[in-house]
């Protein structure tokens, strides 16, 4: 899918404009992950608060991605899309929020965010 060229509305994010990266950059997690919940055309933020499985690492601060979905230099924020098509975020990595009781939910989550810097 790779940098888009185009602006998305969501979940805090209204009238992100969105510029491509240098061509060999990495992307460096340099904040939380956040995740967003979409249906019926609407998203919802929610807190990871584990992460289990294929790309734990990658999304800890520090971690890097080649890619990423959306990137805005104004804000340094990064946006993955997740799911089957995407490819960017291994498909077994497991998002997790932890309720008051202390079990652990499984989220769905159609995108995660966090700010980001660009690397050489």
């Amino acid at each position: 899918m790779g940098r888009l060229g185009t602006g998305f509305a969501i979940a805090g994010f209204a009238g992100l404009a969105l510029a491509s990266g240098p061509a060999l950059a990495d992307f460096v997690v340099a904040g939380d992950i956040m995740g967003e919940i979409c249906a019926d055309g609407a998203c919802a933020a929610k807190t990871i608060d584990e992460i289990k499985g294929g790309d734990v690492r990658a999304l800890r601060k520090g971690g890097k991605f080649k890619d990423v979905t959306e990137y805005n230099a104004e804000t340094g924020m990064c946006r993955i899309e997740l799911g089957e098509e995407a490819g960017i975020i291994a498909a077994r990595t497991v998002f997790m929020e932890v309720q008051h009781d202390g079990n652990e939910v499984v989220l769905a989550l159609s995108f995660v965010n966090f700010a980001c810097t660009v690397e050489d």
